[in-house]
């Protein structure tokens, strides 16, 4: 089945790759080239409000475009998302609580960093 996906972009931000990891149902953004985590995707897996990454400090982050599906038409719109770098993944984790924060770091370094590793 050939579906035809038709790019829609309007940013000057370039667009970047993403690779999804899965965390107890949830589906974390990581970009391919630097590896730096998609932080709404990070608040909903930490059961935090989409807005705590605002508490991070900005050194720790950056504004991305990257590209997400909408609907069934095929298309693919570029949306602006906050990343953040390793030291603000681990900053973004101790605002979670004791018991979230101790099974996200678990799968980060048993299965997350290897599989980023085994990328780079």
């Amino acid at each position: 089945m050939n579906e035809k996906i038709t790019f829609v972009t309007e940013s000057e931000l370039p667009v970047t790759q993403c690779v999804e990891l899965k965390f107890k149902g949830y589906y974390l953004r990581v970009t391919e080239k630097d590896f730096n985590w998609i932080a709404e995707d990070v608040c909903l897996a930490l059961r935090l409000s989409k807005n705590t990454w605002n508490k991070i400090p900005l050194e720790y982050r950056n504004l991305v475009q990257v590209l997400v599906g909408r609907g069934q038409q095929g298309l693919l719109f570029p949306n602006e998302v906050q990343t953040l770098n390793e030291d603000g993944l681990k900053h973004l984790i101790g605002f979670a609580s004791k018991q979230t924060a101790l099974q996200f770091m678990e799968w980060y370094y048993e299965e997350a960093v290897p599989y980023l590793n085994w990328m780079a």
